[in-house]
């Protein structure tokens, strides 16, 4: 949460900055009339599916924190026409968990089968090639940019369980598709701000422990790891 704050002050800073820029700029009139553009944003991320049924009844608060978190993202865009384009995307996602004195039940025996803390931090990378659509207002004073990409989408979590670490690390495909809204802060410079869904699940697991690699395939729909999210996020758009 300390780096999405120093995220958000950045931008902030920047865009205050370059906005007193700007007025004193001169070039081209049209802010969108150069075909190249890179975005850098990052914001809030909440997962959409819901918790497995099998997580214990005392674990539902904690399984639903490691449901929110941050991301973080940079664009290339190249815009062969007015309002077409395509470009390559990457964002990443992180949440982090922690839990003290976690006990351990048998759901079939009732036994305690462990005690101790635990901790989650998982980490999904998204990387595609995109289909860029953009619409811009009259007179340039903002326009809206959509897309849509798919592409390789991988899944780690470093994980603390009652005094055992282990990493569960997974790939496949996912896409995303979204819509910002852009304003000019200058020829060079725009503010954004938008929404994006990203979705993908997996299906197989590699577990590293102590070594050892371990391979977990879900048998059902139900098992697989659902982290489909929206990212609500706002940046910085720079043309080239």
């Amino acid at each position: 949460m300390n780096k999405l704050k120093g995220l958000v002050f950045l931008l902030v800073l920047v865009a205050l900055t370059s906005e007193g820029l700007a007025q004193r700029q001169t070039g081209i009139d049209d802010p969108f009339a150069r075909k190249w553009e890179l975005s850098v944003h990052g914001g809030w991320s909440y997962r959409l599916a819901k918790l497995s049924d099998q997580v214990p009844s005392d674990l539902i608060n904690y399984g639903n924190k490691l449901r929110s978190g941050y991301h973080l993202g940079a664009d290339v865009d190249f815009y062969w026409m007015e309002n077409m384009g395509i470009g390559l995307k990457y964002s990443r996602f992180g949440s982090e968990g922690s839990a003290e004195n976690v006990i351990l039940i048998d759901n079939t025996t009732g036994q305690v089968i462990g005690q101790g803390d635990m901790g989650d931090d998982i980490v999904v990378h998204f990387i595609a090639p995109s289909f860029n659509y953009r619409y811009i207002f009259p007179r340039s004073k903002a326009a809206l940019q959509a897309h849509y990409a798919i592409g390789f989408l991988s899944y780690i979590n470093h994980s603390l369980l009652v005094g055992q670490y282990f990493t569960t690390t997974a790939q496949n495909f996912g896409t995303s598709l979204g819509a910002h809204l852009t304003v000019p802060l200058g020829q060079r410079l725009s503010f954004m701000a938008g929404a994006t869904l990203l979705g993908g699940s997996f299906g197989e697991f590699k577990i590293h422990r102590s070594g050892m690699i371990q391979t977990i395939k879900a048998e059902d729909d139900n098992e697989r790891e659902n982290v489909s999210r929206i990212d609500i996020s706002a940046g910085l758009r720079f043309r080239l």
